[in-house]
Order: structure tokens, then sequence, then C-alpha cells
């Protein structure tokens, strides 16, 4: 039996939780160095928004340290994953999770020491006024002197210019159950910095195969493409770029990075 081709893999969080998710020890490599950030701007265990916070794998950890944290994600599905995590830890009463769109949010008036947008989404944000609608949106939310933590990833050499599959493996998923996953490269654009790329799944549960189609327009960043971006961002003042690993600005050698931006 062949289900419906799904939106997207965010669907279905366990598959999402065996293909994209990173491994525990990167996870908590990002979780101190958040913490280490909010410590040196003088922000202790404050409360922190994740944005596209996905099951909540930075959210717990941070609730667990005793930030109360706002979890922010499209994806019911993940959302739900999310809930049941912090129930199973104890911190239920530290995780208030939304539904929203990362591109323009308002969470009742909440305010925050510091946002968080991490696994390398925020450069799904390709169009100009979405941008300045989500830089809106985090400093309608945060605190005068908080600080707003992105990660970006390193942008390959070259732009694609042809079409190509590449990456398809097949990962199981317990028992009878697996994941066949391919990449396709569409050709970017250099005139506004964006890559194209779309992932494949086909997922079988059972007797049941599912399809999803994540079709990403991406927006390559540089340190300089990323310090004019802010410049343009009322509110906002550029703090500097830090390793996910630890507390140091040498970023050499990393597949991705964050970016430190204060609420002024």
């Amino acid at each position: 039996m062949t289900g419906p081709v799904m939106a997207s893999i965010f669907d279905f969080p366990g598959v999402y939780a065996k293909v994209l998710m990173r491994s525990p020890d990167e996870v908590s490599a990002e979780v101190q160095t958040v913490c280490g950030l909010m410590a040196r701007h003088g922000l202790g265990r404050g409360k922190v928004l994740d944005i596209a916070c996905g099951t909540g794998v930075h959210a717990v950890p941070l609730a667990k340290r005793g930030h109360h944290v706002l979890g922010l994600d499209l994806s019911a599905a993940m959302i739900d994953v999310a809930q049941r995590a912090a129930e199973n830890a104890g911190v239920a009463s530290k995780l208030t999770l939304h539904q929203g769109d990362f591109t323009e949010f308002s969470l009742h008036g909440e305010t925050v020491d510091c946002a968080m947008f991490t696994f390398e989404t925020f450069p799904l944000i390709v169009d100009d006024e979405q941008l300045r609608t989500h830089f809106q949106s985090v400093r309608r939310h945060l605190r005068p002197g908080g600080i707003y933590i992105v990660d970006v990833d390193v942008p390959r050499a070259e732009y694609d210019t042809k079409r190509s599959i590449w990456g398809r493996r097949t990962v199981a998923l317990g028992a009878d159950d697996t994941v066949e996953i391919w990449n396709e490269s569409l050709p970017g654009n250099p005139q506004n910095a964006t890559s194209h790329m779309v992932m494949h799944c086909r997922i079988r549960l059972g007797a049941a195969v599912y399809e999803t189609v994540d079709d990403w327009l991406l927006k390559c960043y540089t340190p300089g493409s990323l310090r004019r971006l802010v410049e343009a961002q009322a509110g906002f003042a550029l703090e500097g770029f830090c390793s996910w690993k630890e507390l140091s600005e040498e970023l050499s050698g990393l597949a991705h990075y964050f970016m430190v931006v204060k609420a002024v």
C-alpha cells in the first residue's frame, strides 16, 4: 500500500531523527556553547526562545539546566514529540511550546533573554522582506541586551550549474521499516546567493509506503554578508561569530558556526 505524498520529512519525527538529527555529542556541545554565550553576556539562567525547536533536542537540555524555554515550530508532529520529551525528562513546567511559522510570529507578549535558531535552518529565509519580518519578530520578543544566536552553514565554494542526484542511501528504522533517501541539487543563483536542493524520502512502515519531498532554496552566507544583513536590521548589533563546539572565534574547518547579535 502506498500512502500519500507528505509535505515534509518533518511529518515523521522518528524518521527525521534518523536522517537529519545531529549526534548527541554535537547537540550537547551546542547547548554548552549557548549557555556559555549567555553567561558571557550576563544573562545567567535567563529565558530562551528556541526557534524551529523540532523535537526539543536543545530545548529539553536547556530546561534541565534551569532555563525556561519557549519552543516554536511549524510542525505539530514535532511539537508533540518535544512535549513528551519534556514530560519524560521532568521539565514540562519549564517548556512552553507554540506552533507557528519562524518567518513571522507573535508569542502573546512573551519576552526572552536569548533567542536561538539552530540546525542551519535560518538560510531557508531567502526573501529580503521575509528576513526583515523575521528579525522584527525576534526583536519583538528579545529584551534589550539579549542575544540572538543563529546557526549558519559554510557554503560550498561553487554554485551548482546543473541537476545532479547524490547521497542515495537506505537507513533502517527498526524491524522491517526503512527509509530510502536521495538528494537532488538544482542550479543555484549566484546573483542572489542561493542554492537549490531537494531531499526525497521513501518511507516504508510495515505495508505502508510514504513519499516525502522537501524543496529548499538556501541563502549562502559569508561572515561579510551576515555583517551587512545585521547592519540593515533595526534594533540589532552584531557581536561576532563563534564556533558551535566551544567559546572560540576560530571557525576554520567548521561546517557551520554561530552568529551572535545583540538587541539594542
